[in-house]
């Protein structure tokens, strides 16, 4: 290894350090939010994307809530009921990056034991998130460039390699996780940007 390529390693290493610090103390945060907390903040997430669901995309693709991330289920379901078609993970074989068809309230079903409740559809194809034109993203942490921190296990990351370049990418996250500020994150090469930020205080357009 030359010095240079040296050099980069200590880099990363030193980001994804960072990275698992903020993880960490985002991570203990959410645990103190009571459920009445939680669900008064669904109830303003929802008010706040008004302007999402007002856009005329006919489809668009978001994620079920787990470990107290900010619950987006109030834009799925109302997404649906304007006749929508909406897009939700759903693990496969291997843990594979799949999606599957939302029905509506009631939909969701838990497939294997330590995987998180998904429709009942089949299986689709990664490359079905190119028809969203709106993708609604979980984060621990967004700042004004966009840059988001994740779980740590760059799923989503995986995913926008199959967005339309056209599509608004917006990640939910709490009023005080938003860093309303240039490049506040740690991030490196591979990490995929975001374009819009909602929170319950909240919906913006970045970048």
């Amino acid at each position: 290894m030359n010095t240079e390529q040296s050099f980069d390693a200590v880099v990363e290493e030193d980001i994804e350090d960072k990275k698992a610090a903020l993880r960490a103390k985002v991570r203990a945060c959410r645990k103190k939010l009571t459920p009445q907390a939680r669900k008064e903040a669904a109830k303003k997430i929802l008010d706040a994307a008004a302007p999402l669901l007002e856009r005329e995309d006919e489809t668009i693709a978001s994620y079920v809530p787990v470990n107290a991330e900010p619950d987006v289920m109030g834009i799925a379901n109302e997404a649906f009921r304007q006749g929508k078609e909406v897009l939700l993970p759903r693990l496969g074989p291997k843990l594979s990056r799949t999606w599957a068809l939302y029905r509506g309230p009631g939909d969701l079903q838990v497939h294997a034991p330590g995987r998180p409740p998904a429709p009942s559809g089949e299986i689709l194809s990664p490359d079905v998130i190119s028809r969203a034109g709106l993708l609604i993203l979980p984060a621990l942490s967004i700042d004004r460039s966009g840059n988001r921190l994740g779980q740590g296990g760059g799923w989503y990351d995986h995913i926008l390699e199959n967005a339309s370049a056209d599509a608004c990418i917006c990640a939910v996250v709490y009023t005080s996780e938003f860093l309303d500020a240039e490049d506040a994150l740690p991030i490196a090469p591979h990490d995929k940007k975001v374009n819009a930020v909602l929170t319950p205080a909240g919906f913006l357009y970045l970048n």
